[in-house]
């Protein structure tokens, strides 16, 4: 058999599932998907024995061998020691707090070069890869989904910062006093803005639901999706104010539910920031949808510094 070139294996964890792909770097080409949901009570030792299982599922279906895949690529949410492997704070998933990804990881998958990196940074290095990133040299990533997280490429360079936290998007102030967020502030982004907290605040069960009561006339569902999007482009507008960006480019499963939901968010950041930072930025759905962090993780083999 040909031995294949340039494969990888990337792992997206997300707050709600886990996304495992096999593909070529080089050619941003995916070769297998696999997917499972996370339970969130499941210890991340049990997480990481599914994620081998899945692993050995995807080399059948792409008819790899295990040592043709030499990078393992793993993109989390939350802050992460991303030299280490180490998630070091999970604001939705609170017992994979501190928890040694890389090391669990090894157990299994012996002899392999491991890359790590929060999702949203993945998703910025797939977008400026291998999406409508492509032609901006500064952007900002933001992914919408359970939390609220961000991404930030300035000349054409992730940018981490000193404590390599650069990006929380979802965690600055927009209200002061306000809710209540998973990582332990008040009045995060996230707290307003996340799927979970669109759904809680609109008294139903999830993104889905409060669309329906939105169409019944539900006036709380509409109240706490318009506030959403206002409390999300705010912290657009005061990152145009400081920043001057090209594009800020939006993601995840929220961000999804419709065109009218992202010309909303573009007519409201308007509110928010200066004309001439507003006038000279694309406000933009991502080019990859659902597969950004999987195009992420492939990124990330290649550009990991």
């Amino acid at each position: 058999m040909t031995k294949h070139k340039n494969t990888v294996l990337g792992i997206d964890i997300g707050g709600t599932k886990i996304s495992l792909i096999i593909g070529d770097h080089e050619q941003g080409l995916i070769l297998a998907r696999e997917k499972f949901l996370l339970n969130p009570n499941e210890s991340p030792e049990i997480s990481i024995e599914r994620i081998f299982a899945f692993y050995r599922s995807l080399l059948k279906q792409c008819d790899v061998r295990d040592n043709e895949i030499e990078i393992v690529s793993i993109g989390c949410p939350g802050s992460c020691d991303y030299k280490n492997g180490i998630a070091l704070k999970f604001p939705n998933m609170p017992h994979w707090s501190n928890f040694d990804i890389k090391k669990a990881l090894q157990k299994f998958l012996k002899n392999k070069s491991m890359r790590f990196d929060n999702d949203a940074n993945c998703a910025a290095l797939g977008e400026k890869c291998f999406g409508a990133g492509k032609k901006f040299s500064d952007f900002l990533y933001i992914t919408v989904s359970t939390g609220v997280g961000g991404g930030l490429i300035l000349n054409n360079t992730m940018y981490r910062g000193k404590s390599h936290d650069a990006g929380e998007f979802g965690h600055m102030t927009v209200v002061q006093n306000g809710d209540v967020c998973g990582c332990g502030k008040r009045g995060c982004l996230e707290a307003y803005a996340s799927g979970s907290s669109l759904a809680r605040r609109g008294g139903v069960k999830d993104v889905p639901a409060l669309l329906e009561e939105m169409k019944r006339g539900n006036k709380n569902a509409e109240r706490a999706y318009h506030e959403g999007i206002q409390a999300l482009a705010i912290g657009i507008g005061n990152s145009l104010q400081l920043l001057n960006l090209e594009a800020v480019i939006i993601g995840g499963g929220v961000a999804r539910i419709g065109d009218s939901y992202v010309s909303e968010l573009q007519n409201a950041v308007r509110t928010y920031t200066w004309p001439g930072p507003y006038e000279h930025c694309m406000i933009m759905p991502t080019s990859l949808r659902d597969e950004v962090v999987d195009y992420g993780t492939l990124a990330l083999a290649r550009f990991f510094v």
